[in-house]
């Protein structure tokens, strides 16, 4: 297919050209403001696409390796103008981030990291020296760093790392090498329940999916602003909230994610001093800001300029939003619940009418065997918030997942969706690629892992094929047991619990894992009260119960809870326990 002018160069050039000092994006962190107008964004994309062009060719990976900021937004663009393939990488700050980040370069194969001069001498303060030392650097940073450690020895390797600030000005004119169906960038999975994956994503998929945003949340009138606080080299933060904003002409408003978890009411701040018109989050965020916002600085912000608020990437619970609606004095009409992976790109499905979120009561006894049916009178029910309408371009099916086999009339099974926003597939990866992609009546279609069903053409989730839990033949979801943990006693942490399947024991059973708020807790009690709970709810009691640390739980990027992780550590004994 030839280049078409709605691509995310063509628009953003033409922005650039039309209305120069149109406000395009900021960054607002307590000591830094940082605002561009579209003029000064092509200013800041042009020398680093320039200095791509010299250095590298078409296809190459480029790693961005940035904190939440400016930066990372303008390096994101300069790959696209020079046909590179963007790379976006959280900054490794600890063990387990530096093994990912690791992972990514290696899978990658990049040809170089594009990063900050400030990054790379904040990685040596914090001894990250295992990783730097592995890859060569430009000149001027290598004589830089070896100013200061003596010790580190670089050879001719096959990686280098770039900080923009050395790259230098250019008179060039800015050369554009966009591609349409090759891909733009990598978004390397979560890992929440494998290895992260490198997610082949096109300019095709980046402009179809803007469409079935618009399409999901009825948005016509184009040149929104968003606020965000998601980190940028995550799908919902890079996608949702920066490239889709900036695409229609737009403003995109950013904060740091250490920021919004230290001081959510900045957030709140943010939204009010630009009148921003949506935002995007997972669960968890709301029910911080009910905790942490005050009624005194809720007086202090006006929020009536949000249009919209997609809440997605975590399993949506209607109570929060509809605590969230109330308190916060925001119809609940705007909220939008969503369902979305990053093999298609962002967003699958979302609430199109204009109606509160739609509810369906499943019957419980229907549920635990795998089928799905309207629970009626007295009988027992769980409530699940629909996710909304696929775009009418989108085709699903539902399948099997052990026979791959097309689901009978009523029964729940794996969600599989074919559409222009649906991945070719995962770099390096062919074997994954091949799980991923199943071929149905001569349609490709992808196996999101989740499992659901339609109903009234809305769309709803169950849960994660790899989070059920089957016990004496009844189908359980990680889910059910940690809504309900969570309920049991104030001490244990919302949104903190995990519950897996132990395979290989002799019956069928399963563990409970708990962050807890207080340390001194009667631990004796309070494994009797999840016991109890759980009894009550379900009539089964978990093989384990083990209580950890506040804040020690692992999760991914976007808050998911990572289940086969927090399943090895206690495999391994090496859950930091209270």
């Amino acid at each position: 297919m030839p280049l078409i002018k709605s691509s995310l160069v063509y628009e953003l050039l033409s922005q650039a050209q039309s209305k120069p000092e149109a406000f395009a994006l900021g960054f607002l962190a307590d000591n830094l403001k940082q605002q561009l107008t579209y003029e000064e964004l092509i200013q800041k994309i042009a020398p680093i696409s320039n200095y791509l062009n010299e250095h590298c060719k078409i296809g190459d990976r480029i790693v961005l390796c940035f904190a939440p900021g400016i930066e990372f937004v303008v390096a994101f663009y300069a790959c696209l103008f020079s046909g590179m393939i963007a790379v976006p990488t959280m900054p490794p700050l600890n063990k387990e981030t530096a093994h990912r980040f690791n992972k990514i370069l290696e899978n990658s194969n990049c040809s170089l990291v594009l990063t900050t001069d400030d990054l790379i001498k904040k990685f040596y303060r914090l001894g990250f020296l295992n990783i730097l030392k592995k890859y060569s650097f430009t000149k001027p940073l290598h004589h830089l760093l070896n100013k200061v450690h003596h010790d580190i020895e670089i050879g001719n390797l096959d990686h280098r790392w770039v900080p923009i600030e050395k790259i230098p000005d250019s008179s060039k004119p800015l050369e554009i090498k966009e591609t349409w169906e090759e891909p733009v960038f990598f978004q390397y999975t979560s890992g929440s329940t494998s290895h992260g994956k490198g997610v082949q994503i096109s300019m095709k998929n980046l402009v179809t999916q803007f469409e079935h945003i618009n399409y999901a949340i009825n948005m016509n009138d184009f040149k929104i602003t968003c606020a965000t606080w998601l980190p940028p080299y995550h799908d919902m933060g890079l996608i949702g909230c920066i490239l889709y904003p900036i695409y229609y002409k737009g403003t995109s408003i950013m904060m740091s994610p250490i920021d919004f978890l230290r001081t959510p009411f900045k957030f709140l701040q943010i939204i009010s001093n630009y009148k921003a018109e949506g935002f995007s989050a997972p669960n968890f965020s709301f029910e911080l800001l009910l905790k942490k916002v005050s009624d005194e600085q809720l007086e202090s912000v006006d929020l009536h300029s949000l249009k919209w608020i997609l809440n997605g990437a975590e399993v949506i619970r209607l109570d929060t939003l509809k605590k969230f609606s109330e308190r916060f004095k925001l119809d609940l009409v705007k909220f939008f619940p969503v369902y979305g992976l990053a093999e298609a790109t962002l967003l699958v499905s979302g609430r199109k009418n204009n109606e509160h979120p739609h509810i369906f009561h499943l019957d419980i006894d229907a549920y635990r065997k795998g089928y799905f049916k309207e629970a009626i009178d007295e009988a027992p029910y769980k409530e699940i918030v629909s996710n909304g309408e696929l775009h009418p371009d989108s085709k699903i099916i539902f399948l099997v997942p052990e026979t791959l086999q097309l689901c009978e009339e009523g029964q729940i099974g794996e969600i599989c969706i074919s559409n222009d926003c649906v991945t070719k597939g995962y770099w390096n990866e062919p074997s994954e690629t091949e799980k991923a992609l199943i071929r149905f009546n001569d349609i490709t279609y992808l196996r999101t892992g989740d499992l659901g069903f339609l109903y009234k053409n809305e769309l709803y989730i169950t849960g994660r094929i790899k989070d059920l839990i089957i016990i004496n033949g009844k189908n359980y979801y990680a889910h059910d047991f940690e809504v309900i943990v969570e309920m049991a006693h104030p001490d244990i942490r919302k949104g903190c619990v995990a519950a897996f399947e132990l395979e290989g024991s002799l019956s069928e059973d399963f563990v409970i894992v708990a962050e807890v708020k207080d340390v001194n807790v009667d631990q004796n009690q309070l494994k009797q009260l999840i016991n109890q709970t759980i009894l009550q709810h379900f009539q089964i009691v978990p093989h384990d119960i083990v209580l950890i640390k506040p804040k020690t739980l692992l999760k991914t990027t976007s808050g998911k809870i990572r289940h086969l992780a927090t399943k090895a550590l206690y495999l391994q004994k090496e859950l930091e326990t209270i």
